[in-house]
């Protein structure tokens, strides 16, 4: 095939925070623990005036935190990466062709690749089931569906889950 793609990427905190929202909420833990503050929140309204204050109080106090902790949290682990992390704090130069998806330091060749997702607005390109590379749709310069497509030749197919006409039809 022999094509090669390159350019400079740059994740930025909101990228890392929305990257982190879809993982937790896309999950069933993630799922059930806005359930479990939602029912919690519910039953602290229904039982107001009907039993002990405090049991209420108590009741909707976890809900709300259940609801709003975890979020609060992502967004502050989200920030404290970005400050420790070398890769968040400047520009990463990428080439992509037959042999893998490089960068300045090392190249991550397509066996090493444990998966590739769109998630909306960037491509996460897993290295394990956990750590994977953020990479913005807008840095791709255009260049995100030949990206796939040449994934999808050197992957096999589960292992590429991105629809190639929602990321074609993608806008800023």
């Amino acid at each position: 095939m022999n094509s090669v793609i390159e350019f400079d990427s740059k994740v930025t905190q909101k990228d890392l925070i929305r990257f982190k929202f879809y993982h937790k909420y896309h999950t069933v833990s993630g799922m059930a623990e806005i359930l479990l503050a939602l029912i919690l929140i519910v039953l602290s309204v229904i039982s107001a005036g009907k039993v002990n204050v405090s049991y209420t109080l108590m009741v909707g106090v976890f809900g709300v935190f259940f609801l709003v902790f975890p979020s609060a949290d992502m967004i502050l682990r989200a920030k404290r990466q970005m400050q420790s992390v070398v890769t968040f704090k400047e520009k990463v130069h990428y080439r992509i062709d037959d042999s893998g998806l490089g960068d300045v330091t090392e190249t991550l060749s397509w066996d090493k690749i444990y998966k590739i997702k769109f998630d909306g607005r960037s491509i996460d390109v897993y290295m394990t089931t956990v750590n994977a590379n953020i990479i913005p749709v807008r840095d791709f310069n255009g260049k995100a569906v030949d990206f796939v497509n040449m994934a999808k030749d050197h992957l096999k197919a589960f292992q590429v889950k991105v629809n190639t006409d929602k990321l074609a039809a993608y806008k800023e």
